[in-house]
């Protein structure tokens, strides 16, 4: 639809506009319907990271001097995904989450979704996935809003980042980056899912969405871990 709009004929075209562009961003963020969340969303992801790979990450900080967990939620729109990340380290930490220091840095290109997450506060209709037992321990209602409490705020920082040409992170033990990508041509998926390995520390994690396949050169140095959840892991060197 933008590329019709602009007389612009191929994808690679269309990055090198955006690029000479910036303004183009946001009227993107509006005609693409790219900001769908929801709580838990594909609950069985979320119960085999629950059960499996926290646990996992957990074990490793165990055996080192740094009880530092790092997460990375790419594409974390207003929120949902990294506050239920937060609930799940809760959830598995339990009496021993003062122990550890969990830092999920959620990103996304959109500041008004971030500026949500940041303030943290859900409508009643948009609490669907989230049962009654985690609304009473994580959020406080009042006048039909719940508001996410300061222990699961204090896991999550939001910031503005681009996938396609913001800083590298490096060091994390879990990257999140699920049904954001369908839209970047193949050379891109590419370039982005190599990015994500390097963004991993030794043993880390990537978790991609349900309909997402790895490609390129990732399939190769990335070791598939759970085909159905998507889950693959990079090497302990």
């Amino acid at each position: 639809m933008r590329l019709r709009a602009l007389d612009i004929t191929s994808y690679r075209d269309y990055i090198r506009y955006l690029d000479q562009n910036p303004s183009e961003y946001d009227i993107l963020k509006r005609v693409l319907p790219i900001n769908v969340t929801e709580w838990f969303r594909n609950p069985e992801t979320f119960q085999y990271l629950k059960d499996e790979i926290i646990p996992a990450i957990i074990k490793g900080k165990e055996e080192g001097p740094k009880r530092t967990v790092r997460v990375w939620s790419a594409g974390c729109s207003d929120g949902k995904e990294p506050y239920t990340l937060a609930m799940l380290f809760h959830e598995v930490l339990g009496g021993d989450v003062g122990r550890y220091r969990v830092d999920i840095l959620a990103t996304d290109i959109d500041e008004e979704e971030l500026e949500k997450g940041r303030r943290g506060v859900y409508k009643e209709n948009e609490m669907k996935g989230v049962d009654m037992k985690r609304r009473a321990r994580f959020f406080t209602y009042k006048d039909g809003r719940y508001t996410v409490k300061p222990e699961l705020r204090a896991m999550v920082r939001f910031k503005r980042h681009d996938l396609l040409k913001g800083p590298k992170y490096s060091s994390m033990d879990l990257v999140l980056c699920r049904n954001v990508v369908i839209y970047f041509t193949k050379e891109l998926k590419e370039r982005l899912y190599l990015e994500f390995f390097e963004s991993l520390a030794p043993g880390g994690y990537l978790v991609l969405g349900k309909t997402e396949t790895l490609m390129g050169d990732a399939r190769n140095i990335l070791a598939l871990v759970n085909n159905r959840e998507r889950v693959f892991q990079r090497p302990r060197e």
